[in-house]
């Protein structure tokens, strides 16, 4: 299985998540690790399936990250993203 994960960090907590999400599928399969502003239509080749995480600003999906959205081929993906301002 090859699983292709894709994040937008601002702060680096987002990326954070990505990485310790790469480390788990690995046991399953070959994991991609890539910043979604570096993603290129290569990257979704052979890939069974992908994940996303991005943070959240004012409710919605970072503009920086919307583009990689579009890019999405159709196959499983997984799109996680987390409201909320950090604060206990």
């Amino acid at each position: 299985m090859i699983i292709l994960v894709a994040y937008y960090s601002v702060y680096g907590n987002t990326k954070q998540v990505a990485e310790a999400m790469s480390s788990i599928f690995e046991k399953k399969g070959t994991v991609r690790l890539v910043q979604v502003d570096k993603l290129t239509e290569a990257d979704f080749n052979q890939v069974d399936l992908v994940v996303m995480g991005t943070p959240t600003i004012g409710a919605n999906i970072p503009e920086a990250a919307r583009p990689a959205l579009a890019k999405l081929p159709d196959r499983p993906s997984i799109i996680a993203s987390r409201t909320g301002s950090g604060a206990a």
